[in-house]
């Protein structure tokens, strides 16, 4: 039983209560490997690692991104080179480890990759792109010392 702000009780079947996950489940980047796996689980790890500005999470190999709706330094030329190498699976989740793991497996298949954002309005789809586009970028002018790619991607995306 619960009490509600106006001291009402509230009856609560068990079979709606849901389990939480163990403390060492606590702001998990990969929510796929969480005990207990529900909706309130899933938003109380992601609200969690937002409130830290770890606004990237996995599920599995799916990307989850939170739209901070401010500006993070994390997008750095210091942050892309950390994925560029093929341990980006090792770094904690990011937008760059999606685009360093989409070229890698492009250039060991020598397939095209794809990748797709949902989500509803607001929650940071163009951004992430923006993103994807300025580490290809950064990466290239990490490797050969030329930013002309990103000084071009700043004209056409002004809030690069």
């Amino acid at each position: 039983m619960q009490r509600s702000d106006n001291d009402a009780q509230i009856v609560v079947e068990e079979s709606d209560i849901q389990k939480m996950n163990p403390p060492e489940f606590y702001m998990s980047e990969d929510v796929a490997s969480m005990k207990f796996i529900q909706e309130a689980t899933i938003l109380d790890n992601l609200v969690n690692r937002s409130m830290k500005n770890l606004v990237y999470t996995t599920c599995g190999s799916f990307c989850i991104s939170v739209n901070p709706y401010k500006a993070l330094p994390i997008y750095t030329p210091e942050v892309a080179k950390m994925y560029e190498s093929n341990n980006c699976r090792k770094m904690p989740p990011h937008v760059f480890g999606v685009a360093a793991s989409a070229f890698s497996t492009m250039i060991a298949t020598k397939n095209n990759q794809a990748v797709v954002f949902t989500g509803e309005s607001g929650s940071g789809k163009s951004e992430n792109l923006k993103q994807i586009i300025r580490y290809f970028s950064m990466v290239a002018s990490i490797s050969t010392g030329v930013n002309q790619l990103d000084c071009f991607l700043q004209g056409i995306f002004s809030q690069c």
